[in-house]
């Protein structure tokens, strides 16, 4: 009789022992992905400050995301970038409204630049994960902020 108590209790505590111990996994590797995030976005403002310094500094952005003049002007790239915040290479739009196929590919970074006023720019950058999900199921992060041609406000 206490071997099938004993047994009872331990069917009942194992399996809540062990959906702890995965959510204590999934909160790690969320805050790891959001520290990520946050440092590939302070390298992509980087980027795109060498870009639009004068002269252009090499970058891995590409030649058409210009610093954005006029209102109807918008520039607009996509990153991907491995487990470790690494840049793999640039994306493209498949890569944000569907899953994306680049082997390694674990964070895309949607940047964006549209003109604020006069020669201020308006950057938003988002930085979702993991990759290989669907949009609807990626964890997103955006950090919006204002810039000059050459340098942050």
């Amino acid at each position: 009789m206490e071997v099938v108590i004993a047994l009872g209790i331990i069917g009942f505590v194992l399996p809540l022992i062990i959906a702890a111990m995965a959510s204590t996994g999934n909160d790690r590797r969320k805050a790891e992905a959001e520290t990520r995030s946050t440092w590939m976005m302070r390298n992509i403002q980087r980027e795109i400050i060498a870009k639009w310094s004068d002269p252009p500094l090499e970058t891995k952005i590409s030649s058409e995301f210009a610093f954005p003049i006029g209102p109807a002007h918008k520039s607009e790239v996509v990153m991907i970038f491995d487990r470790e915040g690494t840049f793999l290479t640039l994306g493209s739009a498949d890569d944000l409204s569907s899953r994306c196929n680049i082997a390694d590919a674990t964070f895309v970074a949607n940047v964006t630049a549209t003109a604020h006023t006069g020669s201020i720019a308006r950057v938003s950058i988002t930085v979702s994960q993991p990759a290989k999900a669907p949009p609807a199921k990626r964890s997103n992060i955006t950090f919006d902020y204002l810039t000059t041609r050459y340098g942050n406000l």
